[in-house]
């Protein structure tokens, strides 16, 4: 167990402790929706007062790492591996339209079903999903088929005129707010079958496919998105820098 640094000039010992608990969080000695020790046992293991405690759970509580609710306690909601966040979250459609194209959506089609085994692994579920497949234009060409899919439970509807525009801004009319964290994956592809149809080119074209899991603020997913991206019609770009915030 790691101890306290009590002497003069030490950092706060709230922030000790949270930094405790953080990392213990990170290493998986408290896992996700897992209940951490009651505030007592953190006063009675570190002798510090209860505000300390308050405090840290709550810095914690802030940064994503815990929720805390009646009845339930101090449950872990943190996932490895999310780092982009909400700033960072853009849909196609408000990127598309802030380059001066003109959108559209001329196919949606809405199914219910339950979701192949890596979407499953991705919601931590078997359970029912709705499968949304739409295809987005820019300028009348097509650039993207997207396939998704939602938790039933979310209240999505399943007509089809809902998703003509941004999924994202669907998703903040429903639920008061977009999805706050995604992890996403890019890899090279070439078209064949339903989405060289869809996209309206050769099998053998090139594309770029991201796949993207989204989180909500207490991180919980709530979407996956397989989208087909045209390689000669679309880039992704991303920007980097050395710079070190502090």
């Amino acid at each position: 167990m790691k101890n306290l640094d009590f002497g003069r000039g030490a950092q706060p010992l709230y922030m000790q402790l949270k930094e405790i608990i953080r990392q213990d969080i990170e290493n998986g000695v408290y896992a996700r929706h897992e209940t951490i020790p009651a505030e007592i046992v953190f006063q009675n293991q570190y002798g510090v007062s209860r505000i300390t405690v308050r405090q840290a759970i709550s810095s914690l509580e802030q940064e994503g790492y815990v929720e805390r609710s009646r009845g339930r306690g101090t449950q872990v909601i943190w996932r490895k591996g999310i780092e982009e966040d909400v700033n960072q979250l853009i849909s196609l459609t408000a990127e598309f339209e802030q380059q001066g194209h003109a959108i559209d959506t001329p196919f949606v089609q809405v199914v219910r079903e339950v979701p192949p085994v890596e979407v499953q692994a991705a919601f931590e579920s078997g359970k029912e999903c709705l499968r949304i497949d739409r295809i987005r234009t820019a300028d009348g060409e097509p650039i993207v088929f997207f396939r998704t899919w939602i938790p039933c439970g979310l209240g999505f509807p399943e007509d089809r005129d809902a998703y003509s525009g941004s999924l994202y801004g669907l998703y903040e009319q429903i639920t008061g707010s977009q999805p706050a964290l995604s992890h996403d994956e890019l890899y090279s592809d070439l078209a064949s079958g339903q989405v060289a149809e869809k996209l309206g080119i050769p099998e053998g074209s090139p594309l770029l496919v991201r796949q993207r899991t989204g989180y909500d603020l207490r991180n919980d997913p709530v979407e996956y998105t397989i989208s087909y991206f045209r390689g000669d019609r679309y880039r992704y770009r991303i920007d980097l820098s050395s710079r070190q915030s502090h």
